[in-house]
């Protein structure tokens, strides 16, 4: 059974930039373990998921609803990772290096059953270290 994200509007950060509005999903079932003890997903082992284009209204983005399977941290057959990657107007993937998000099946909870884009990235930031724990319910 998958998890059901949320869209999220949003305003782009530079005025006049162009967005972008194709977005891919990838996901990888491979992973090896780091030296901080956390795992990563296996270089070359990304398969495609989905793709998606964002909605806009008055100057402002969103990403529509969409479903994915919950991540699994084991290793049990089942998706470790997923990478959201912009499509560019020429139709170039842009990947960014450890952009990787996970998804465990209990998140929802934490959100008191209503998970969208933007808490789900947010809280991948959180999960890697990148933001101090605690900001994401602030």
């Amino acid at each position: 059974m998958g998890i059901k994200i949320h869209g999220h509007l949003f305003k782009p950060i530079e005025s006049g930039r162009p967005c972008h509005m194709l977005w891919r999903v990838y996901g990888s079932r491979q992973a090896f373990g780091r030296e901080n003890g956390r795992l990563a997903p296996m270089p070359a082992t990304w398969e495609f998921v989905t793709e998606f284009n964002l909605k806009q209204s008055r100057g402002k983005y969103g990403f529509p609803d969409f479903e994915l399977e919950p991540t699994i941290a084991t290793n049990t057959d089942g998706w470790k990772f997923y990478n959201l990657v912009p499509v560019d107007g020429e139709g170039k993937e842009i990947w960014h290096k450890d952009n990787e998000l996970t998804l465990p099946a209990d998140l929802p909870e934490e959100f008191e059953g209503e998970l969208d884009v933007g808490s789900w990235l947010l809280w991948n930031m959180e999960d890697k270290g990148l933001i101090a724990p605690g900001q994401l319910h602030d």
